[in-house]
Protein backbone atom coordinates (compact mmCIF):
# COMPACT_ATOMS: atom_id res chain seq x y z
CA UNK A 1 0.00 0.00 0.00
CA UNK A 2 1.02 3.94 -0.28
CA UNK A 3 0.35 5.71 2.50
CA UNK A 4 0.61 9.35 2.87
CA UNK A 5 0.74 11.51 5.92
CA UNK A 6 -0.04 15.10 5.81
CA UNK A 7 1.04 17.46 8.85
CA UNK A 8 0.32 21.12 7.31
CA UNK A 9 0.37 23.43 10.34
CA UNK A 10 3.72 21.39 11.91
CA UNK A 11 7.03 23.11 12.10
CA UNK A 12 8.75 20.49 13.78
CA UNK A 13 9.26 16.58 13.37
CA UNK A 14 5.50 15.16 14.10
CA UNK A 15 5.84 12.35 16.62
CA UNK A 16 2.50 11.36 15.34
CA UNK A 17 3.77 11.10 11.69
CA UNK A 18 6.64 8.97 12.97
CA UNK A 19 4.81 6.30 14.62
CA UNK A 20 2.21 6.09 12.10
CA UNK A 21 5.12 5.81 9.52
CA UNK A 22 7.09 3.19 11.57
CA UNK A 23 3.57 0.48 11.39
CA UNK A 24 3.20 1.05 8.31
CA UNK A 25 6.86 0.49 7.12
CA UNK A 26 6.73 -2.82 9.60
CA UNK A 27 4.01 -3.99 6.89
CA UNK A 28 5.19 -3.60 4.33
CA UNK A 29 3.74 -0.30 2.79
CA UNK A 30 5.31 2.41 1.24
CA UNK A 31 5.01 5.22 3.07
CA UNK A 32 5.71 9.41 2.19
CA UNK A 33 4.93 12.54 4.12
CA UNK A 34 3.65 15.95 3.06
CA UNK A 35 3.10 14.57 -0.27
CA UNK A 36 -0.39 15.78 -1.22
CA UNK A 37 -0.50 14.73 -4.84
CA UNK A 38 1.08 11.48 -4.74
CA UNK A 39 -1.47 8.84 -5.14
CA UNK A 40 -2.68 7.27 -1.42
CA UNK A 41 -4.00 4.25 -0.85
CA UNK A 42 -5.34 6.11 2.79
CA UNK A 43 -4.16 9.41 3.88
CA UNK A 44 -3.45 10.64 7.58
CA UNK A 45 -3.37 14.31 8.41
CA UNK A 46 -2.35 15.64 12.11
CA UNK A 47 -3.22 18.73 13.00
CA UNK A 48 -1.94 21.89 15.10
CA UNK A 49 -4.59 24.75 14.81
CA UNK A 50 -7.89 25.42 14.11
CA UNK A 51 -7.39 27.86 11.75
CA UNK A 52 -4.85 25.66 9.49
CA UNK A 53 -6.99 24.90 6.36
CA UNK A 54 -8.10 21.02 6.23
CA UNK A 55 -6.44 18.85 3.84
CA UNK A 56 -8.20 15.78 2.00
CA UNK A 57 -7.33 12.78 3.78
CA UNK A 58 -9.21 9.18 5.07
CA UNK A 59 -8.04 9.44 9.08
CA UNK A 60 -7.61 12.87 11.26
CA UNK A 61 -5.39 13.68 14.52
CA UNK A 62 -3.05 15.79 16.82
CA UNK A 63 -4.02 18.53 18.96
CA UNK A 64 -6.72 19.99 16.92
CA UNK A 65 -8.97 16.29 17.47
CA UNK A 66 -8.48 15.84 21.37
CA UNK A 67 -10.55 13.02 20.78
CA UNK A 68 -8.24 11.10 18.32
CA UNK A 69 -5.87 8.36 19.34
CA UNK A 70 -3.75 6.16 17.58
CA UNK A 71 -4.36 2.59 17.09
CA UNK A 72 -2.78 0.89 20.48
CA UNK A 73 0.01 -1.17 18.23
CA UNK A 74 0.77 2.15 16.77
CA UNK A 75 0.97 4.06 20.31
CA UNK A 76 3.32 1.49 21.68
CA UNK A 77 5.69 1.55 18.68
CA UNK A 78 9.13 2.95 18.28
CA UNK A 79 9.11 6.26 16.09
CA UNK A 80 10.39 5.91 12.52
CA UNK A 81 13.46 8.54 12.29
CA UNK A 82 14.08 7.92 8.81
CA UNK A 83 10.63 10.03 8.22
CA UNK A 84 13.01 13.02 8.90
CA UNK A 85 16.23 12.85 7.92
CA UNK A 86 17.90 15.97 9.18
CA UNK A 87 16.76 15.12 12.72
CA UNK A 88 19.51 14.78 15.41
CA UNK A 89 17.59 14.19 19.17
CA UNK A 90 15.13 11.45 19.94
CA UNK A 91 11.30 12.77 20.54
CA UNK A 92 8.82 11.29 22.82
CA UNK A 93 6.42 10.56 25.84
CA UNK A 94 7.89 9.38 29.54
CA UNK A 95 4.29 10.58 30.97
CA UNK A 96 1.15 12.29 28.90
CA UNK A 97 -1.21 13.56 32.38
CA UNK A 98 -1.50 16.73 33.41
CA UNK A 99 -3.05 17.32 36.70
CA UNK A 100 -3.77 20.98 35.86
CA UNK A 101 -7.25 22.04 34.43
CA UNK A 102 -6.19 25.41 33.16
CA UNK A 103 -9.17 26.60 30.94
CA UNK A 104 -6.97 27.69 28.01
CA UNK A 105 -5.18 24.83 27.91
CA UNK A 106 -6.20 21.67 25.26
CA UNK A 107 -4.62 18.64 27.96
CA UNK A 108 -7.57 18.57 29.76
CA UNK A 109 -9.88 17.58 27.03
CA UNK A 110 -7.06 14.82 26.03
CA UNK A 111 -7.62 12.31 28.64
CA UNK A 112 -4.41 11.61 28.43
CA UNK A 113 -2.79 8.27 29.70
CA UNK A 114 -1.22 8.09 33.62
CA UNK A 115 1.12 5.44 32.66
CA UNK A 116 5.02 6.16 32.92
CA UNK A 117 7.47 5.19 29.85
CA UNK A 118 11.09 4.36 29.98
CA UNK A 119 12.86 6.68 27.40
CA UNK A 120 14.25 3.47 26.01
CA UNK A 121 11.03 3.12 24.39
CA UNK A 122 11.64 5.91 22.06
CA UNK A 123 15.15 7.23 22.40
CA UNK A 124 17.41 6.26 19.39
CA UNK A 125 21.03 5.72 20.86
CA UNK A 126 22.96 7.65 17.88
CA UNK A 127 21.75 10.87 19.23
CA UNK A 128 23.05 12.54 22.44
CA UNK A 129 19.99 14.79 22.22
CA UNK A 130 16.30 14.22 23.63
CA UNK A 131 12.89 16.02 23.67
CA UNK A 132 10.74 14.95 26.25
CA UNK A 133 7.30 16.04 25.01
CA UNK A 134 5.76 15.45 28.70
CA UNK A 135 3.02 17.90 28.92
CA UNK A 136 3.71 17.45 33.19
CA UNK A 137 6.92 15.71 34.14
CA UNK A 138 7.25 16.59 37.15
CA UNK A 139 3.27 15.37 37.87
CA UNK A 140 4.81 11.93 37.10
CA UNK A 141 5.16 9.61 40.68
CA UNK A 142 8.04 7.99 38.62
CA UNK A 143 10.05 11.15 36.98
CA UNK A 144 13.17 11.01 38.70
CA UNK A 145 13.73 7.81 36.84
CA UNK A 146 12.97 9.53 33.71
CA UNK A 147 15.75 12.12 35.25
CA UNK A 148 17.82 9.29 36.01
CA UNK A 149 17.76 7.42 32.31
CA UNK A 150 18.74 10.81 31.08
CA UNK A 151 21.53 11.41 33.10
CA UNK A 152 23.22 7.80 32.99
CA UNK A 153 22.94 8.07 29.13
CA UNK A 154 25.07 11.52 29.65
CA UNK A 155 21.92 12.64 27.33
CA UNK A 156 20.99 16.49 26.34
CA UNK A 157 17.80 17.86 26.61
CA UNK A 158 15.95 19.93 24.05
CA UNK A 159 13.62 21.60 23.06
CA UNK A 160 11.87 20.20 25.71
CA UNK A 161 8.18 21.48 26.56
CA UNK A 162 8.57 22.71 29.87
CA UNK A 163 8.80 22.51 33.52
CA UNK A 164 5.97 23.22 36.38
CA UNK A 165 7.76 25.70 38.57
CA UNK A 166 4.70 25.09 41.20
CA UNK A 167 6.25 21.45 41.61
CA UNK A 168 9.81 21.76 41.78
CA UNK A 169 11.19 20.78 45.05
CA UNK A 170 14.43 20.77 46.41
CA UNK A 171 15.11 17.22 45.08
CA UNK A 172 13.77 17.95 41.65
CA UNK A 173 15.59 20.87 41.17
CA UNK A 174 19.06 19.01 42.25
CA UNK A 175 18.39 16.29 39.61
CA UNK A 176 17.62 19.19 36.86
CA UNK A 177 21.13 20.89 37.92
CA UNK A 178 22.71 17.51 36.83
CA UNK A 179 20.91 17.70 33.55
CA UNK A 180 22.75 19.16 30.20
CA UNK A 181 20.74 21.58 28.68
CA UNK A 182 20.16 22.59 25.03
CA UNK A 183 18.66 26.03 24.83
CA UNK A 184 16.02 27.45 27.79
CA UNK A 185 14.15 25.80 30.43
CA UNK A 186 10.62 26.14 29.93
CA UNK A 187 7.98 27.31 32.70
CA UNK A 188 5.38 28.92 33.23
CA UNK A 189 2.98 31.98 35.22
CA UNK A 190 0.18 31.68 34.40
CA UNK A 191 -1.98 32.78 37.01
CA UNK A 192 -1.10 35.68 39.61
CA UNK A 193 -2.30 33.90 42.33
CA UNK A 194 0.24 31.28 42.02
CA UNK A 195 2.87 33.85 42.62
CA UNK A 196 3.96 31.86 46.61
CA UNK A 197 4.07 28.55 44.51
CA UNK A 198 6.11 29.87 41.31
CA UNK A 199 8.56 31.92 42.88
CA UNK A 200 9.40 29.23 45.63
CA UNK A 201 10.23 27.18 42.66
CA UNK A 202 12.46 29.01 40.84
CA UNK A 203 14.46 30.34 43.93
CA UNK A 204 14.87 26.81 44.27
CA UNK A 205 16.35 26.12 40.71
CA UNK A 206 18.63 29.40 41.30
CA UNK A 207 20.16 28.23 44.39
CA UNK A 208 20.94 24.79 42.33
CA UNK A 209 22.52 27.05 39.88
CA UNK A 210 20.42 26.27 37.21
CA UNK A 211 20.47 28.38 34.07
CA UNK A 212 18.93 29.48 31.22
CA UNK A 213 15.61 29.77 32.44
CA UNK A 214 12.24 31.54 30.52
CA UNK A 215 8.94 31.79 31.91
CA UNK A 216 5.92 32.25 29.49
CA UNK A 217 3.68 34.92 31.66
CA UNK A 218 0.31 34.74 30.12
CA UNK A 219 -1.70 37.82 30.18
CA UNK A 220 -5.59 38.80 29.02
CA UNK A 221 -6.69 36.05 31.01
CA UNK A 222 -8.58 38.05 33.76
CA UNK A 223 -5.35 39.66 34.83
CA UNK A 224 -5.33 43.17 35.13
CA UNK A 225 -2.17 45.39 33.88
CA UNK A 226 -0.77 45.77 37.55
CA UNK A 227 -0.51 41.91 37.81
CA UNK A 228 1.25 41.35 34.15
CA UNK A 229 3.74 44.18 35.56
CA UNK A 230 4.02 42.73 38.50
CA UNK A 231 4.81 39.54 37.47
CA UNK A 232 7.63 40.20 34.62
CA UNK A 233 9.50 42.92 36.48
CA UNK A 234 9.14 40.52 39.56
CA UNK A 235 11.39 37.84 37.37
CA UNK A 236 13.69 40.34 36.11
CA UNK A 237 14.61 41.08 39.61
CA UNK A 238 15.46 37.49 39.71
CA UNK A 239 17.63 37.30 36.77
CA UNK A 240 15.03 35.52 34.74
CA UNK A 241 13.92 36.23 31.50
CA UNK A 242 9.92 35.77 30.66
CA UNK A 243 8.22 36.06 27.59
CA UNK A 244 4.85 37.71 27.47
CA UNK A 245 1.80 35.24 25.72
CA UNK A 246 -1.33 37.45 24.86
CA UNK A 247 -4.66 35.60 25.33
CA UNK A 248 -6.14 37.77 22.55
CA UNK A 249 -3.16 38.96 20.09
CA UNK A 250 -5.63 41.51 18.30
CA UNK A 251 -5.88 43.23 21.66
CA UNK A 252 -3.74 46.78 21.36
CA UNK A 253 -2.54 46.35 24.82
CA UNK A 254 -2.04 42.78 24.47
CA UNK A 255 0.20 42.77 21.46
CA UNK A 256 1.69 45.77 22.66
CA UNK A 257 2.56 44.77 26.24
CA UNK A 258 3.97 41.47 24.36
CA UNK A 259 6.30 43.42 22.52
CA UNK A 260 7.40 45.17 24.98
CA UNK A 261 8.68 41.95 27.23
CA UNK A 262 9.44 39.85 24.19
CA UNK A 263 12.18 42.71 22.71
CA UNK A 264 14.61 41.90 25.52
CA UNK A 265 16.89 44.96 24.72
CA UNK A 266 13.97 47.28 24.89
CA UNK A 267 12.87 45.63 27.78
CA UNK A 268 15.77 45.91 29.93
CA UNK A 269 16.20 49.62 28.98
CA UNK A 270 13.16 51.29 28.46
CA UNK A 271 9.91 51.73 31.16
CA UNK A 272 6.71 50.25 30.17
CA UNK A 273 5.81 54.17 30.63
CA UNK A 274 8.37 55.24 28.40
CA UNK A 275 8.00 52.65 25.96
CA UNK A 276 5.91 53.64 22.91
Amino acid sequence: MNISILTPDSMRPNLAAMKISAWHKAQGDHVEINMPLMPADFTYASMLFNWTDEPMADMYGGPRYPESKLDPEMEVIKPDYDLYPNMDYSLGYTYRACPRTCDFCIVPQQDNSETHHSIWEFHNPKFNKICLMNNNTLADPQWRDTFQEIIDANLIITQDHGYDARLITDESAEYMSRIKWDGLIHLAWDFPEHKGEVLTGLKRLLRCRVKNLMVYVLIGNDTTHKENIYRVLRLKSLGIDSFAMPMDKLDPYQKRFARWVNHKAIFKAVKWENYK
